[in-house]
């Protein structure tokens, strides 16, 4: 079965009893730098920046249920 997203046209291949991930997942981020600490919700595929660096460039890659897989602005990747 293939579920459709109208509103951004992305699908989902559903498989016969398999876990399949939809591309509409995002966490939201504590970013305790900032006082008070600030929230910051990122889809995957999406970049941000956190602050007081706006030029480091992060991209969330995969989100699981109790983490999360960042590429950073170096091109490698991280786990938190």
């Amino acid at each position: 079965m293939t579920v459709l997203n109208t509103g951004t046209k992305q699908s989902v291949v559903l498989p016969l009893g398999k876990v399949a991930d939809s591309p509409d997942s995002s966490v939201i981020f504590i970013y305790e730098w900032t006082n008070p600490p600030q929230e910051i919700k990122v889809k995957v595929g999406e970049t941000f920046f956190l602050e007081p660096e706006p030029k480091s460039v992060f991209k969330l890659i995969e989100v699981q249920q109790d983490s999360a897989v960042i590429q950073i602005s170096t091109g490698g990747k991280i786990t938190i």
